[in-house]
């Protein structure tokens, strides 16, 4: 497996998803811009775990 599609990368399509799927609840008044603030609490300890 190449280097780049390993931790780093998946971390960062992981990182994607958790951010786009909210943003895209908040742009549809779906959900309150208040759950824009879970991101980094909850990518933070799993890109630190690969690091």
């Amino acid at each position: 497996m190449p280097p780049w599609s390993g931790s780093g990368m998946q971390s960062g399509v992981r990182d994607a998803h958790n951010i786009s799927w909210k943003i895209a609840q908040v742009l549809a008044r779906a959900m309150p811009d208040s759950v824009l603030d879970t991101y980094e609490a909850e990518r933070k300890p799993n890109v630190a775990m690969y690091t």
